[in-house]
């Protein structure tokens, strides 16, 4: 993947993953380029997809989202330089996106929302959870990272 090397904060590991120590698992700086992305800035994009969504009657945001999806992305993601990866360090394919966005976070916790409590848990869970996961995350094996240059060339292709 790539030749430089990485200490885990976690466990001290030596490695050379791109996004998770190989040992333990934990989020690492990739190139001091990538970071495991904070709750509030992952909390503003969601809000602002809400926004955008709004404000092109959903079927921009829809059509933004066709593309940006491709690109491991969504509008506001995008906007705030997150990406999506999987677990492994690949980057989400868009099949995964539409699932995670559309189909659990759109669809399944839309449909909670009526229900505070239930439709805040997904999200909640991410405060508790060691890799800053979501429920829906957890669900598709992703993990949300601020890139603010992009993602470096060896982590923009899946891992084989």
């Amino acid at each position: 993947m790539t030749s430089s090397a990485a200490t885990c904060p976690e466990c001290g590991y030596i490695t050379d993953a791109l996004t998770r120590c190989r040992r333990c698992g934990r989020i690492l700086v990739v190139e001091d380029q990538v970071y495991a992305a904070s709750l509030w800035r992952r909390f503003f994009a969601d809000l602002l997809d809400g926004v955008l969504a709004f404000l092109t009657l959903g079927i921009g945001w829809l059509i933004w989202f066709y593309f940006m999806a491709q690109q491991s992305t969504t509008p506001a993601k995008k906007i705030l330089g997150l990406r999506v990866l999987h677990t492994d360090g690949s980057p989400a394919k868009a099949g995964t996106m539409w699932v995670r966005q559309i189909l659990i976070e759109g669809l399944l916790w839309g449909l909670l929302s009526p229900f505070f409590l239930l439709g805040i848990v997904p999200y909640v869970w991410a405060f508790w959870d060691k890799e800053k996961q979501t429920l829906h995350d957890k669900m598709v094996n992703t993990i949300v990272v601020y890139a603010p240059n992009g993602l470096p060339i060896a982590n923009r292709q899946p891992v084989s």
